[in-house]
């Protein structure tokens, strides 16, 4: 398997096996795990798991495939259980694993795989693969990679990985449940995508775009209906209704955002 995602692919079966390390940055603590993964083989792997509630385990997972079928470099992506047991790991990691156990035991989480030999990004990447960034991220209003938070990752061969989308898909949950009308979709839409433009590590390269590309709205719905079926096989109760909720705002979303080049 390779180490960046693929969207035409399964999701890996993973099983967590031990907690490493709390990795040093991120809102939601994200936890270097050793994860067993299932198929074809029985392999032990690094992943970082984010412990987080279901929409944000939704929007990570989707921004990765939309990312992949567009030419953005991710890492392989997919969910694990968080398991019951307090005690995994070493001794320096009971108290964290702990109080994940206790907020999010049994609960999925998003995980990527860990990219060796990578290092944070440090601007020596290609302004194409930033300007591609660029538009993939107003794409999806994700306003949180900005130049002095660049969330990529560059390997020893220069390449450009894209990470943390748990704040993609501006206020997409929240449409649905205030009841909004479409204007109001478009005004929030609007000011995401706006400071996307303005603050972004790739604003710089992509100074002579002058719209984004339509491919990742042609494939958002396909791509979005494909995993929850998927996931719904799997984990047929998780998590409540979060499955037909998103069925029901998403098209909206969509169509909003295509307003909004």
């Amino acid at each position: 398997m390779g180490r960046f995602h693929d969207a035409t692919q399964p999701l890996a079966k993973l099983t967590l096996s031990e907690p490493v390390r709390v990795m040093g940055r991120g809102e939601l603590n994200p936890i270097l795990c050793r994860l067993l993964r299932e198929a074809p083989k029985s392999a032990l792997e690094s992943w970082v798991v984010k412990p987080a509630h279901g929409t944000i385990v939704l929007r990570e997972l989707i921004a990765a495939d939309l990312a992949s079928l567009v030419g953005i470099r991710v890492p392989e992506s997919s969910v694990v259980e968080i398991p019951l047991n307090p005690s995994l790991g070493p001794a320096s990691m009971h108290d964290a694993w702990g109080h994940v156990v206790r907020r999010f035991g049994g609960q999925l989480a998003f995980c990527s795989r860990f990219v060796e030999n990578a290092c944070d990004y440090s601007g020596d990447a290609d302004d194409g693969d930033l300007a591609e960034l660029w538009a993939f991220d107003r794409g999806i209003a994700n306003f949180d990679r900005s130049d002095k938070n660049p969330n990529c990752l560059s390997t020893t061969k220069k390449e450009l990985v894209a990470i943390d989308h748990h704040l993609a898909f501006y206020k997409v949950d929240e449409i649905d449940q205030s009841g909004a009308s479409t204007f109001d979709i478009e005004t929030m839409l609007s000011e995401a995508v706006d400071d996307v433009g303005r603050r972004h590590v790739g604003a710089k390269a992509a100074a002579s775009l002058t719209e984004v590309t339509n491919a990742a709205y042609d494939k958002l719905g396909e791509v979005v209906t494909h995993r929850l079926n998927e996931l719904e096989g799997r984990w047929p109760s998780f998590p409540g209704t979060l499955f037909a909720d998103i069925r029901r705002f998403l098209p909206t979303w969509i169509a909003a955002v295509r307003r909004h080049p």
